[in-house]
């Protein structure tokens, strides 16, 4: 974690930022539904509970999709934003 005026400085240079937006900013949880399309819902959906805050890495290797599924779920199934969310 960097302090808010640090990150003042860096996000100004910086060549990509990346937000995750999964369950806050959209209502899915992306991994989850990319691991439904994969056909292994259940044990990432689990994985997903019990660790909610930073568990990517474990839940990534397990789904082990392919570009071209990654492709087909943004193209299937673009995100809904959050009711509260404009």
């Amino acid at each position: 974690m960097v302090s808010h005026s640090e990150l003042r400085k860096l996000f100004p240079s910086a060549d990509a930022v990346c937000f995750d937006v999964d369950s806050t900013v959209m209502r899915e949880e992306g991994t989850d539904e990319l691991a439904k399309m994969c056909g292994i819902e259940d044990a990432v959906s689990e994985m997903t509970q019990r660790a909610m805050g930073g568990a990517l890495t474990e839940r990534l290797p397990l789904i082990q999709p392919s570009r071209e599924q990654v492709q087909r779920l943004i193209a299937e199934h673009p995100g809904n934003l959050t009711h509260h969310i404009r």
